[in-house]
């Protein structure tokens, strides 16, 4: 938390005036009950005079702050613009961005939104009740924003810059299905077809193991897509249109060999061979004989 005044940072207040101010801050001009104060800082065994620590706190705050902090029954309530706080500015700047049709646009917004936050949300707080209340939801709406970042970015082509950002966030967060459907994506459009499935096979045993369910249907889906790809043919090796293999007219390297069958088996000789090739799978044991001299059976 910090609080800045006229372009400059104030004085923090002490830990338990911060916890009371940082939840006046995520509701600014909505009556807090005392009663929920008094919980997000003592928990369940408040002190006997919690209420009266409240008020010292209260006063503390009023003369710190440059906006009035009024008691308005049952509670308190912080008379602050949203634009005056940070969360509140990344809530504005990403509802914009859902409104942006623009990528371009929707990007630039979402990059602003992001660059607000400095860490992980109430690091400062000193309130474990408080971080488990509020926590998981505000690190849900950062996490969306960067995944609504990444969408815009792919639809710009920038792809091979999620493919190098990706994988760190995923070892970070590796049950994100929306981050691994961007990094399948990524992959493919890069040209690296079998890593993106890859990254679908990860997943789906991770959603196995740990949730004991199979992967979400936009997963399920692009994995569909790849299967469904035919692959395209190697430019060093070309595949005929029947797909069958290239007929190779020489067959280099077993010279000795075919002279050898020539002689014992030439038409000439009056005698039909019946010979029997044998070797380990592709030493070339079809390109060596010559069908008309030697028929394979």
């Amino acid at each position: 938390m910090e609080i800045w005044s006229s372009g400059l940072p104030k004085d923090q207040p002490p830990p338990r005036a911060r916890q009371i101010l940082a939840l006046l801050l995520l509701n600014p001009g909505v009556i807090t009950p005392t009663d929920r104060l008094i919980d997000a800082v003592w928990g369940e065994s408040p002190p006997p005079n919690a209420r009266k620590a409240l008020q010292v706190h209260i006063s503390h705050l009023r003369q710190l702050l440059a906006v009035p902090l009024r008691h308005s029954p049952p509670g308190y309530v912080l008379s602050v613009r949203p634009d005056q706080v940070d969360l509140h500015r990344f809530r504005a700047w990403t509802a914009a961005a859902r409104r942006e049709s623009d990528p371009e646009q929707a990007g630039i917004l979402l990059r602003r939104a992001l660059s607000l936050w400095r860490g992980r949300p109430l690091a400062d707080i000193g309130s474990d009740r408080m971080r488990e209340r509020f926590f998981a939801g505000l690190e849900e709406e950062r996490l969306a924003a960067l995944e609504a970042r990444m969408d815009a970015d792919l639809r710009l082509g920038r792809h091979a810059e999620l493919v190098t950002e990706l994988p760190a966030l995923l070892a970070e967060h590796p049950l994100r299905e929306r981050m691994r459907a961007q990094l399948m994506t990524a992959l493919h459009r890069s040209g690296r077809r079998a890593e993106a499935l890859r990254v679908f096979h990860e997943a789906r045993a991770l959603t196995v193991a740990e949730l004991g369910v199979e992967p979400g249907p936009e997963l399920q889906r692009l994995h569909r897509e790849l299967l469904a790809e035919p692959r395209p043919a190697s430019a060093s090796a070309p595949v005929s249109r029947n797909h069958l293999p290239r007929d190779v007219p020489d067959f280099t390297g077993r010279a000795a060999e075919l002279t050898r069958l020539c002689a014992v088996g030439g038409r000439d000789s009056g005698v039909l061979p019946v010979w029997w090739l044998d070797g380990p799978t592709g030493v070339g044991k079809t390109a060596l004989a010559d069908p008309e001299l030697v028929p394979i059976l």
